[in-house]
């Protein structure tokens, strides 16, 4: 998805309801994200349907009208947690310090996983690739509690498009905070 700002500019270049097609190319997402923030109902839309001529029958086909207002207020919501200044990232690092004061200072991968919502597998994954800072020791992996403060903060991690419902309801809070 393309920052804010240059969906901003890219909608002066659309009337005021868009095709499916066009919330694509205006946001920078493929047809598939589209579907499904149109079907979650992140996107309002109305579908209108027309008669197609084929070459042996006529058929209908279905097309969707997409308020650019409603395209902008969904790209607002989705990038305000990716796009942080320095000052939002403070008062974001102190959120995240304040919830996991009761923590261990090193945590299992398993840990890691309840405290952030996503499998061990995809932490094992993030350790590997040195996304998170984290070390394996007989057959297990552990990460430092600053480390993973340092990697919540990272663009990786606020950038990740299938949101757990942890991270989705710790994005919730820090909007409120920003």
């Amino acid at each position: 998805m393309y920052s804010y700002a240059k969906i901003v500019e890219n909608s002066k270049k659309y009337p005021e309801f868009v095709r499916k097609d066009e919330f694509c190319e205006m946001c920078g997402i493929c047809p598939r994200t589209a579907a499904r923030a149109l079907k979650s109902g992140a996107v309002a839309y109305t579908k209108r349907y027309a008669r197609a001529q084929g070459p042996r029958r006529e058929y209908l086909v279905h097309y969707y009208d997409i308020a650019v207002k409603d395209i902008l207020r969904y790209a607002k919501d989705k990038c305000s947690i990716t796009e942080c200044q320095e000052s939002d990232l403070e008062k974001i690092k102190l959120f995240y310090i304040r919830e996991f004061e009761n923590l261990p200072d090193m945590l299992q991968s398993t840990e890691v996983s309840k405290v952030i919502g996503y499998g061990k597998e995809a932490i094992r994954r993030w350790i590997i690739s040195g996304l998170l800072v984290g070390v394996r020791r007989k057959e297990k992996f552990y990460v430092a509690k600053e480390d993973l403060i340092l990697f919540l903060l990272s663009d990786h991690y606020r950038n990740i498009v299938r949101k757990s419902d942890i991270h989705i309801k710790r994005d919730n809070l820090i909007k409120e905070i920003l």
